[in-house]
């Protein structure tokens, strides 16, 4: 009898790829919620004074107006519709490339996952938004979504176009996805819609979930 290909019980994806999911996913919620309610909570009034509002103020004072226009753009590309579209051309691309079917799967759970990682931290945490944004921000502030959504792009297609590469080639395009997704973050700092602290929240939850979630799938 031949051995059972581990890789193929549901499009790829094993119950050992849940668990590691679930837990990542929960140590996510969990570790953003105690730093979020640590930080903003009896540390506010020291973060806030010592640097959230000095950072926002000097870019502020600093604004221009073509940069103000392309910001607005960056700010749009890390919107959860961006994601989606993006996440459906990566699960698309990756899948005719390299036929395999865990490409499809790892991006829909990676994608949904970010947005319900960022929903639900935001409720636990309810940092309100720094006031006189240029944009109009949803909800709460931390995590930043769309600095989440940035650097969980740049995770997926990162690993997609250097699976398998050279080292140069691997160098140039993780500073490309750097540079984009550092953009897409300073976007809501400069448009004054996020606090400092929340855009490195995002990002950080944001590359700790796509390192989870590669390591449960293991796309080839």
């Amino acid at each position: 009898m031949a051995p059972r290909n581990p890789r193929a019980s549901w499009f790829g994806a094993t119950p050992v790829t849940a668990i590691y999911l679930l837990i990542g996913f929960a140590i996510g919620v969990v570790g953003a919620w105690i730093i979020g309610i640590f930080t903003f909570g009896p540390a506010e009034n020291f973060v806030l004074d010592y640097f959230d509002r000095p950072i926002l103020d000097f870019v502020r004072d600093r604004r221009v107006d073509l940069l103000t226009d392309l910001m607005k753009f960056f700010t749009w590309l890390g919107t959860d519709l961006i994601l989606i579209i993006a996440g459906v051309a990566l699960a698309v691309w990756a899948f005719l490339k390299t036929r395999d079917p865990l490409w499809p799967v790892f991006v829909a759970v990676t994608v949904l996952g970010a947005i319900f990682l960022d929903d639900i931290v935001k409720d636990l945490v309810e940092r309100p938004r720094p006031r006189g944004g240029l944009v109009e921000g949803t909800r709460f502030t931390f995590p930043n979504g769309h600095s989440l959504n940035a650097a969980v792009m740049a995770g997926m297609f990162g690993y997609f176009l250097t699976n398998r590469r050279g080292r140069t080639e691997t160098l140039w395009v993780w500073r490309g996805l750097g540079l984009a997704a550092f953009l897409i973050a300073f976007s809501r700092v400069y448009l004054s819609t996020d606090w400092p602290l929340d855009i490195i929240g995002g990002l950080c939850l944001g590359a700790f979930w796509v390192s989870v979630s590669l390591a449960a799938f293991r796309p080839r």
